[in-house]
């Protein structure tokens, strides 16, 4: 094998320009997206597609929001709940009463991915992480998970004391966590942590009042979790504490409903049900409320794109678009490329793409910086890209080097043996 030493002045380059550069303020906001549709209750993106579900099945968007096309082929119910995008591409919309459905060619077909699941089920919020590993809530019977891509499914709730589930995240370390609501007479909202991927619950927080729901969860770069209530409570979880941090605001004006977070590397999104979306760059300490051209204060969803532009749903059934990137928080993972599975053994399959067409490249690179393995090399047209690579590498962590006409991006990787 012809072993070839790495430029480490661009890698370092490289890993710098994705990983920590300065943030950038948002530049306002534009409609991209007005229908008479109920409302934007579900958005969600990947490398080339912007998916917004909606009381009237879900739209998707593949020029960042220029234009959209409803796609629900094969949607037996149409009020969308929630999404997940797994690393194989596919998407998972979960709706109210008809559970999930699955498209694997980017919304133009769907199938009902039922099996296990009860009948009629709600699926209030979906999440997967990097390895495959997808989970749903349900309003009644607490958490469901997926090992196949969302095609079978099996009850996960053992150590949870309320199973009306509002809202899922994962943490970079896999720690998953589930937000409750009041599942009945006297019940009390609660977090629950998963420390092994749903086999066993804990309670993480317990100390929410009666009628409250955690309506959002998320989980930034570095582990920190966050959670939004019903009842205006803001909640912070530091990655190395298992305490919980109320941090609510005290002014009256400023104590609106979380419908949604989101996270970008270390910054925060919020989206408030009457006072626009916010902003923290201080881990939910401070925030900074985005107003211009942001018409509907009632926010209902949010979704940050590889490309760095956050998409906000509203209960107006319209779709907002910051008129620029938002640069990225320091310690942001690349996420422009996609693998899975992750470790892989033999071959996996690379997500992202391409805003102008031409030679791609995918080579890999072990920790002495050598090039042990061109694993692509084609022209390919623009738009999202889904290739296959296998690679014959011993059991390690490499990095993988993307070279695109839009530039040079890497991120590490992992094999088994």
């Amino acid at each position: 094998m012809n072993f070839r030493l790495f430029s480490w002045s661009l890698l370092s380059f490289t890993v710098l320009s994705i990983v920590g550069p300065q943030v950038v303020a948002a530049q306002g906001w534009q409609m991209v997206f007005a229908q008479n549709v109920g409302d934007v209750e579900a958005i969600a993106s990947d490398a080339g597609h912007i998916y917004a579900g909606t009381d009237n099945g879900v739209f998707v968007s593949a020029d960042n929001g220029r234009t959209w096309v409803q796609k629900n082929n094969g949607l037996a119910n149409l009020e969308i709940f929630s999404f997940t995008i797994t690393p194989m591409g596919t998407v998972l919309a979960g709706t109210e009463g008809g559970g999930i459905f699955r498209s694997t060619d980017f919304g133009e077909n769907w199938q009902a991915a039922n099996a296990g699941l009860p009948d009629t089920s709600n699926i209030p919020c979906l999440t997967s992480d990097r390895f495959g590993n997808i989970f749903a809530g349900h309003s009644e019977q607490g958490v469901f998970y997926s090992s196949d891509d969302g095609q079978h499914w099996s009850q996960r709730n053992t150590g949870m004391g309320n199973e009306s589930i509002f809202s899922l995240t994962i943490t970079p370390s896999d720690s998953v966590y589930a937000g409750s609501g009041s599942g009945g007479a006297g019940s009390i909202p609660i977090i629950f942590a998963s420390p092994d991927l749903g086999l066993h619950w804990d309670t993480s927080y317990g100390g929410l009042a009666s009628g409250d729901e955690v309506f959002a969860l998320a989980s930034d770069s570095s582990g920190d979790v966050f959670a939004g209530t019903y009842k205006a409570k803001r909640l912070r979880l530091f990655a190395d504490s298992t305490a919980w941090e109320d941090i609510s605001p005290f002014a009256s004006s400023s104590l609106d409903e979380v419908k949604s977070l989101a996270c970008d590397g270390d910054v925060l999104y919020a989206g408030f049900f009457g006072s626009y979306v916010g902003r923290s760059y201080d881990r939910g300490s401070t925030w900074k409320l985005d107003t211009a051209g942001l018409t509907d204060p009632k926010i209902y969803s949010l979704t940050v794109t590889p490309q760095g532009y956050l998409f906000a749903g509203t209960f107006l059934a319209e779709v907002f678009r910051t008129t620029g990137p938002l640069g990225v928080g320091k310690g942001v993972p690349n996420s422009t490329l996609a693998l899975w599975p992750e470790p892989f053994r033999s071959s996996a399959l690379l997500s992202f793409a391409l805003a102008k067409g031409g030679p791609v490249h995918v080579a890999l690179y072990d920790a002495l910086g050598r090039d042990v393995c061109e694993a692509f090399s084609r022209t390919l047209p623009e738009g999202p890209q889904r290739i296959a690579i296998d690679p014959e590498l011993s059991a390690g962590v490499y990095t993988l080097v993307l070279t695109t006409p839009d530039g040079v991006y890497t991120r590490s990787c992992s094999t088994v043996r």
